[in-house]
């Protein structure tokens, strides 16, 4: 298709000559910057085409702004969107089996999508209006990208079979590019005009083109036959009534009839010019012009300025009779958008102000108002019609089922990395977990536990632990996602710490003061009662402790007094009048984090200093800054420290950075790996799970869930980018 995406047809300037012409199939030489030269910063009318490295992998993402325009492959199974943000997306399907994937590109001026054997391929025109051919296989990840000849520059295109497109040019040539991007056909007219160009059947297209006549503008459907390499020009069928600018085509699924918009008044003059009586021919009289043996010459129609309102106009694609519904007709649209044939009978109008219509192609048909909640215009092919509703896609079949394709859940909760590092966990608000694989095949697991998640920890590599905000403790096979126990917690604080050592899981009471129980999966059960130690503490940290009469927790109160617990009390408990025995020492400075070694670190508005022992003994500064959080050790004498900024380091010991990655937001509590190899940053945007040695990006999760549902997804991310954009 043209430029339907914006709405708004690509004008493309006449050649002032006459005669058909055939160029010679070779490929002119790209400029250097022609891709990219006059791409804009984004929307949907610029657009930088970015080509990806080989077998770059799919990067699954929702859009992250309201879809403005959708086109859907020619059997109506696949679609590609944009949104307002000039973020692009193919939909695999339309089932809600498969979320949509991102493509390199941002901004587009046109967009179409083709089924490639068991891949995809994707035709865009950039905002320098360079066409660009990205394939891709059925997971959605880039395998190249073949960019078409930049000059002239193309205003169009459509898919046709064995991976070839045609690409209408602002010359008014229309060229055949190979699936990689050469150009192995064109055709031109010489002073023809090309107004849309539109998919025709399996592989051919229909054309709609103008000419200036003696008596004014004429317009003619001319087909375009692909066939073994070549595309030809076919037989040409007049226009009784002139369309609307830009020109708004619809081709009948078994191409038997156009559709398009008209000015009233053209319609108004065409059907006075067909009830005036002939000239006879004479002396006086002008003979018919000369005709090319392989063309239908254009009837001479005048030129009628493009206005709103407009009606719909349905011809015979052999004939070029007008066989508008007689009840369509009659019905004006302002701001006229889109038009489609919802089957090979029945074809559907859409429209900013005045709704949107269906009827049949029966003369005397009803006009039927349609319900299909929008915000952009659709797309129709096989027999359904898919717009965007929000973030998402909305798709309407022929038996009128209608479901939303997209996203349940955006925000993050709470996020968990299991112990050998290989799956992450995700709390969704809708009381949702989602478990998924840090790299491998798509899919997830979904855990519901019928409530909010404040907390998520991992207890071993197949288990987990759920804090709900009613103060439920629910135990989670990480293989299934089925819930295997659930018991209280004497708090719903969003602090839940888990001790590998010990086996030991800690919380928060809302009150004040700390809880603990001791979990073994291989137990029944699994989950002993929470002891509670009120001790009026506001944070607590585990130690690696050797022995049972080791300090093994440490907790902060109010009061910035520090006190520790040994294994041998955690598992008996400390009564409340044994809690002043408990040893303890006062702090000048409240920690930000106590290290497993019990080395405490603190930042003093300028330098994280990070001390020897609780003692507050041996100060040493890491690092400078002006915000700090988070501090965690990693191996190999480095401190992850995070900013408000969003931006996570590694420092080394001598204050050196070892790497450095940004994660859209305020990091929450990470979650490192049981051999310190993998850590997982959480923030709003999402959570990274990165290598800690390199600070490469090992898997993003943004804790979605794609699928179709009858009524439109719950969550919305109001434009926020994630870290998986």
């Amino acid at each position: 298709m043209m430029s339907r995406l914006s709405c708004v047809l690509v004008a493309i300037w006449a050649v002032a000559a006459c005669g058909d012409k055939r160029r010679p199939t070779t490929t002119p030489p790209i400029p250097v910057d022609a891709t990219d030269a006059g791409a804009g910063a984004g929307g949907i009318d610029g657009g930088v085409a970015v080509t990806p490295t080989a077998a770059e992998p799919a990067r699954v993402a929702p859009h992250t702004a309201f879809v403005t325009a959708v086109a859907l492959d020619r059997a109506g199974t696949a679609a590609v969107s944009i949104d307002a943000l000039g973020a692009i997306r193919l939909w695999r399907a339309l089932d809600g089996s498969a979320p949509p994937v991102a493509l390199p590109q941002h901004g587009a001026r046109a967009l179409e999508v083709a089924r490639d054997g068991a891949g995809f391929t994707v035709g865009s025109i950039d905002g320098s209006s360079a066409a660009h051919l990205y394939h891709l296989d059925a997971t959605g990840a880039v395998l190249d990208v073949a960019d078409v000849p930049a000059v002239p520059q193309a205003v169009g295109l459509v898919p046709t079979a064995d991976g070839a497109w045609l690409v209408a040019r602002a010359d008014q040539s229309i060229a055949l590019v190979d699936r990689q991007g050469a150009i192995v056909d064109e055709v031109s007219r010489d002073g023809t005009r090309v107004e849309a160009l539109r998919p025709l059947g399996a592989s051919d297209a229909i054309a709609l083109v103008s000419r200036q006549d003696a008596t004014g503008r004429v317009f003619a459907a001319v087909t375009l036959r692909v066939e073994r390499g070549h595309v030809t020009w076919q037989r040409e069928v007049p226009l009784a009534i002139a369309p609307s600018a830009p020109v708004e085509l619809a081709v009948a699924p078994d191409g038997k009839h156009l559709a398009y918009f008209a000015d009233p008044a053209a319609v108004k003059a065409a059907a006075a010019a067909a009830a005036a009586p002939k000239p006879a021919a004479g002396a006086g009289a002008a003979g018919p012009r000369e005709r090319r043996a392989d063309s239908v010459a254009f009837a001479p129609r005048p030129v009628q300025p493009s206005a709103p309102p407009a009606v719909a106009v349905v011809i015979d694609a052999t004939t070029g009779a007008d066989v508008t519904p007689r009840a369509l007709a009659a019905q004006m649209f302002v701001g006229a958008q889109r038009l489609g044939f919802v089957s090979a009978d029945a074809v559907a109008a859409y429209s900013q102000s005045s709704g949107d219509v269906a009827s049949a192609l029966a003369a005397d048909a009803d006009l039927v108002a349609t319900s299909l909640g929008r915000n952009c215009p659709p797309a129709l092919a096989g027999g359904h019609v898919v717009a965007g509703m929000g973030q998402n896609l909305v798709v309407a079949d022929d038996a009128g089922a209608t479901r939303y394709l997209g996203y349940q859940a955006i925000t993050a909760q709470a996020a968990a990395l299991s112990p050998d590092g290989a799956t992450t966990a995700w709390a969704t608000p809708g009381g949702e977990v989602q478990l998924q694989p840090t790299v491998g095949p798509e899919g997830d697991l979904i855990a519901n536990v019928d409530d909010v998640v404040m907390a998520l920890e991992f207890v071993d590599a197949t288990h987990l632990i759920a804090m709900t905000s009613r103060g439920a403790l629910v135990l989670i096979d990480a293989t299934t996602a089925k819930e295997l126990a659930r018991v209280a917690a004497p708090g719903r604080n969003q602090t839940l710490v888990w001790d590998p050592r010990g086996r030991w899981l800690a919380g928060l009471r809302d009150s004040g003061g700390v809880w603990v129980m001791k979990v073994d999966t291989s137990q029944t059960p699994a989950l002993s009662p929470p002891k509670v130690i009120s001790d009026g503490s506001t944070a607590l940290w585990f130690l690696d402790a050797a022995t049972d009469s080791a300090p093994a927790l440490v907790t902060l109160d109010g009061a910035s007094t520090l006190r520790t617990y040994t294994a041998a009390q955690l598992a008996t408990g400390v009564p409340l009048n044994k809690v002043g025995g408990v040893p303890k020492h006062a702090i000048t400075s409240p920690p930000l984090q106590i290290d497993r070694a019990g080395r405490v670190y603190v930042f003093d508005g300028r330098d994280l200093i990070r001390f020897a022992g609780l003692t507050m003994d041996a100060p040493r500064a890491l690092l400078r800054a002006e915000s700090l959080f988070m501090p965690m050790a990693l191996p190999g004498g480095v401190t992850l420290v995070a900013d408000a900024m969003g931006t996570v380091r590694a420092v080394r010991d001598d204050g050196g950075l070892a790497w450095s990655v940004n994660v859209g937001g305020v990091p929450q509590r990470p979650a490192l790996s049981d051999d310190g190899g993998r850590v997982l940053l959480l923030a709003q945007a999402g959570a990274l799970v990165v290598d800690t040695a390199t600070g490469q990006e090992i898997a993003a999760t943004c804790g979605w869930r794609f699928g179709a549902w009858p009524t439109p997804p719950q969550a919305s991310n109001l434009g926020a980018l994630s870290l998986c954009e």
